[in-house]
């Protein structure tokens, strides 16, 4: 077949190929996305826990933005850009912590924690100077069942509207979400697009080939994969074997199954079978060809319990290293002359091996680019 025609179809998963690989690895597309995927989409900062008390606060990065989330005096959450006003310095300079006051470490001048100037020195000798017009640039900042997301586009709908079934999956699947701790974070400097990272994670139909240990752990005979508006999930039973990577007993009344959650543009979540818990991974472009992989790990407790810190240690230790290196390769590969599109493996039934939930990505990233 012509390469010409290998063409991605965004209306008909069973046909389609794949998104061109220049997508892949371009540096302009790059700077594309940083204005039309990352500043108009909701983007993970924290766990409410993390910013519960008065100061408490987190710094994230979004696209090629810092961004300050933090609880007021009057216990409202606000965002803010980490920009001071006066010469541009960053404010905050730690991923977390917690203050009284925001002030800049270039020339002292300080800001409340609702965002408005209380302090610049000498700037009562300056004419026509008001503390008024230097209040911190706001950003969108959205309370979603417990997890914290931001968003650039001050006109943007909130998430609860964009996604109101994911919220109502999240109380089914993990009903401590609300309740959940940070227990702590790994991360990974890894070379490959971030889209080569959420695809590999949309679909086990390369879990038998590339995973022993998850296909032991999981039943890939209940393994089910579902599409659904700016998300997907997987969902499947699991069985405790003697090959299982941890131990795990779950509360009365709950299924033990393992849940993963895409959320547009760069979430992912998993839920593992055993007491309330969640990991939250999310993967940070760094560059065209590369991006930072980050898992923040909550559970009802901070102190994880022995089958919680075995949890861990398999996707941290295990299952992480063994997915970084498929995607490095498949990164790699889109770099080949050889290659420019491949076609997506969709039956029609959707199995757990099916790759329509790839597809679903790409449609709404072919949506958002404006790829006509």
């Amino acid at each position: 077949m012509d390469m010409a025609v290998k063409t991605f179809n965004p209306a008909d998963a069973g046909r389609s190929y794949t998104l061109p690989s220049d997508l892949y690895h371009s540096p302009e597309v790059h700077r594309r996305e940083q204005a039309v995927v990352f500043a108009r989409s909701w983007n993970f900062a924290c766990h409410r826990s993390q910013v519960a008390a008065p100061g408490q606060y987190v710094r994230l990065d979004v696209g090629d933005e810092e961004i300050l989330v933090v609880r007021d005096k009057a216990g409202v959450l606000q965002a803010f850009y980490n920009v001071c006003l006066h010469r541009a310095h960053t404010l905050v300079q730690d991923d977390a912590g917690r203050t009284s006051l925001i002030t800049c470490p270039y020339h002292a001048w300080t800001y409340r924690l609702d965002g408005s100037l209380t302090s610049a020195r000498n700037c009562e000798h300056v004419k026509d100077f008001s503390k008024a017009d230097f209040k911190l640039k706001p950003v969108r900042v959205e309370d979603f069942g417990g997890l914290i997301f931001v968003n650039l586009d001050p006109e943007a709908v909130p998430l609860a509207a964009q996604a109101p079934d994911l919220l109502e999956g999240l109380q089914h699947w993990c009903p401590d979400l609300p309740n959940l701790k940070f227990s702590q974070r790994a991360t990974w400097d890894i070379k490959c697009n971030w889209k080569t990272a959420i695809e590999n994670f949309s679909e086990c139909y390369h879990c038998s080939v590339a995973h022993p240990a998850f296909v032991e752990f999981v039943d890939m005979k209940t393994y089910s994969v579902s599409t659904r508006g700016i998300w997907n999930v997987q969902v499947s039973r699991t069985g405790a074997t003697e090959k299982s990577p941890y131990d795990y007993n779950c509360p009365d009344g709950r299924t033990p199954e393992y849940i993963a959650i895409y959320l547009w543009p760069n979430h992912t979540l998993w839920i593992m079978p055993g007491s309330g818990n969640i990991g939250m991974l999310y993967m940070l472009p760094t560059g065209p060809q590369t991006c930072r992989e980050v898992m923040d790990f909550y559970f009802l407790d901070p102190q994880p319990t022995p089958a919680e810190a075995e949890s861990i240690a398999y996707l941290r230790d295990v299952l992480q290293p063994e997915d970084i290196g498929l995607c490095e390769r498949v990164q790699k590969g889109l770099r080949s002359r050889s290659y420019t599109a491949g076609r997506l493996v969709v039956d029609e039934a959707r199995s757990g091996i099916s790759e329509h939930a790839v597809h679903h990505f790409q449609q709404i990233y072919h949506g958002a680019m404006e790829l006509d």
